[in-house]
């Protein structure tokens, strides 16, 4: 099964998540979601494209980024 996570969040939080996409793209990783649900599979989608422009509203600073990750479970 695949699964697609869309994220909003500010420059600061996009570049970190670029690193750790390009950390662990390929490579076995366990997600645990909020119901504790753990799922081991591949992220999938690299390199990772950081897309926005607009001001962070309540954000503390910064703009406004959307980006995606893609997860393919190990069955």
């Amino acid at each position: 099964m695949v699964y697609q996570w869309d994220f909003l969040g500010t420059k600061d939080k996009g570049r970190e998540t670029v690193e750790f996409v390009n950390d662990y793209a390929g490579g076995l990783v366990k997600i645990t979601d909020h119901e504790e649900v753990q799922r081991i599979g591949y992220i999938t989608i690299n390199p990772i494209e950081l897309s926005g422009n607009g001001r962070a509203g309540g954000y503390p600073s910064g703009e406004v980024y959307r980006w995606t990750i893609s997860f393919e479970e190990k069955v």
